[in-house]
C-alpha cells in the first residue's frame, strides 16, 4: 500500500468524492488523483497537513511512510 492507495481508502471510507475532497483541501481534482495514482508526491508539509487534517490522521506518521 502507498501513500495514494490510503487517501483514497480514506475519502471511500467517508463517502466523499474525489472532487470532495479536492474542493476542501484546496486542490485541483487532477493533482489528487495523481498523487493517489503514485504519479506525484505530496512532499510539502502544508500539502499533507490539509490531508491530514481532513483525515484526522498525525501528519508525523505521513511523512514517516512517504519518506521511507
Amino acid at each position: 500500500m502507498n501513500i495514494g492507495d490510503m487517501f483514497y481508502l480514506e475519502w471511500h471510507k467517508r463517502r466523499l468524492t474525489l472532487h470532495d475532497v479536492a474542493r476542501k483541501i484546496g486542490w485541483s481534482a487532477l493533482h489528487l488523483s495523481q498523487i493517489e495514482t503514485g504519479r506525484v508526491l505530496p512532499l510539502k508539509r502544508y500539502s499533507l497537513s490539509k490531508l491530514c487534517e481532513l483525515y484526522g490522521h498525525q501528519t508525523i506518521l505521513l511523512f514517516c511512510f512517504v519518506l521511507f
